[in-house]
C-alpha cells in the first residue's frame, strides 16, 4: 500500500539548513566557553586562575550568549516546523504555531541586540577586564543589569518550553491511533519536561548566585 502524506505536507523538504545552523551555534558555544574560557582558568578559584581568566570569562560569556540564543531558538523553530508538518492539517494548530514563531523570533532579536549593546562600545563587555590594558571606566558604559538580563532570558526559555511541550498534546488525541499509541506518543513528547526542569534549576541557582563575586568564574 502506497503511503500518501496529507495535503500540504511535502516530505521532500530539506531541513538540513536548520541542523547546520544548530550545529554551528552549538560549536561556537563550546569553543567560546568550554574551550577558550576554561583554558584560561574559568572554573577555578580566582586566586588559582591565570591573570586573564576574568577577561576570558567575559569574552567567552559574550560568545556563549549569542550562540546559546541562536542554537536554542533554531531548535524551537525546527520543532514548530515539525509540528506544522505533523499537525498542520488542523487550521486551529496553525495559528498557535505562527504566533509562537513570531514571539520567539521577536524575543531573540531583542536578546541579541541587548547582548550587543549591554556595554557601549561592545568590546567593553570584555576589554574592561583586560589585565594588561583594561578599558578605563570613562571610556565605556554598561547600563544593562546582567542578573536581570539572565532572569528574563531564563524565564522566557522556561515559558517557551512549557508551551512547546503542551501545544501538540490535544491534537495527538485527534489522531486515528489506538489509545495506547496516543498515550505513548504523548509520553514521548512530554519527556521534554526534563529540559524545563533543567532550565528551572539553572534559574534557581542564578537567583542564589552573587554575580558581583569575582570568584564566580
Amino acid at each position: 500500500m502506497d503511503f500518501k502524506p496529507p495535503p500540504g505536507v511535502d516530505l521532500s523538504d530539506d531541513r538540513r539548513s536548520m541542523f547546520i545552523a544548530i550545529s554551528v551555534a552549538a560549536l561556537g558555544h563550546i569553543i567560546g566557553m568550554a574551550g577558550y574560557a576554561t583554558s584560561r582558568g574559568v572554573g577555578q578559584r580566582i586566586w588559582a586562575a591565570k591573570p586573564d581568566a576574568l577577561y576570558a570569562w567575559a569574552l567567552g560569556l559574550f560568545i556563549t550568549e549569542i550562540c546559546y540564543t541562536v542554537s536554542i531558538r533554531v531548535t524551537v523553530l525546527s520543532t514548530l516546523v515539525f509540528y506544522w508538518r505533523s499537525f498542520g492539517v488542523w487550521r486551529s494548530m496553525r495559528y498557535p504555531i505562527i504566533i509562537l514563531s513570531g514571539i520567539v523570533c521577536a524575543w531573540d532579536i531583542a536578546v541579541l541586540l541587548l547582548t550587543l549593546v549591554q556595554c557601549t562600545p561592545t568590546r567593553a563587555t570584555w576589554e574592561r577586564f583586560n589585565p594588561y590594558n583594561p578599558l578605563p571606566p570613562s571610556k565605556y558604559q554598561c547600563p544593562v543589569d546582567a542578573k536581570q538580563f539572565f532572569y528574563g532570558n531564563s524565564i522566557s526559555t522556561i515559558t517557551t518550553d512549557i508551551v512547546l511541550i503542551l501545544l501538540p498534546i490535544p491534537y495527538i488525541w485527534k489522531l486515528h491511533l489506538p489509545t495506547g499509541g496516543k498515550i505513548a506518543l504523548s509520553a514521548i513528547l512530554l519527556t521534554g519536561i526534563f529540559v524545563t526542569v533543567v532550565s528551572t534549576v539553572r534559574l534557581v541557582i542564578l537567583v542564589k548566585t552573587n554575580l558581583a563575586d569575582p570568584d564566580i568564574i
